[in-house]
């Protein structure tokens, strides 16, 4: 696998890990005790599971670093980097400086947000995009689908 492969995994994973297990984590950790749904309580137990999470052969041997940021309202209960920033160097991820690439996990923020304002009837997905963009102008030059 290549780094670029790797740095993108771990961006994946984490996105995937934050938005995916935190809403049930007490029912994945074998550790937790957090009601199911409540999700996690406790800034140790989260550490706890994230700690076992990232430590699995299977998750370290198939990404070069993480950094994992979990906050529970206006609280963090985790900001921690996991692997290395720099693999070859063996530097450490730091997750208040490491920057990764976004890649492509943008277009799934993006749609979620996106999806979350038209939940919220704040936007129409039917109505034109320019009326969303201020002075910005996107020409439409299709006339029809078919």
């Amino acid at each position: 696998m290549n780094m670029f492969t790797k740095r993108a995994t771990a961006i994946a994973l984490t996105f995937t890990v934050a938005t995916g297990l935190l809403g049930g984590i007490g029912s994945l950790s074998k550790v937790s005790a957090a009601p199911l749904g409540g999700g996690p309580q406790d800034p140790k137990e989260v550490e706890q599971f994230a700690d076992q999470f990232f430590n699995r052969p299977e998750i370290k041997e198939s990404m070069a670093g993480a950094a994992f940021v979990v906050v529970k309202g206006d609280k963090v209960l985790l900001n921690k980097g996991y692997g290395y920033a720099d693999v070859e160097k063996k530097l450490p991820v730091d997750p208040n400086r490491t920057l990764f690439r976004v890649a492509s996990i943008s277009k799934v923020i993006t749609a979620t947000a996106v999806m979350q304002l038209a939940e919220q009837g704040k936007i129409d997905l039917n109505k034109d995009l320019s009326a969303y963009l201020g002075d910005v102008r996107i020409p439409n030059r299709i006339t029809h689908l078919w």
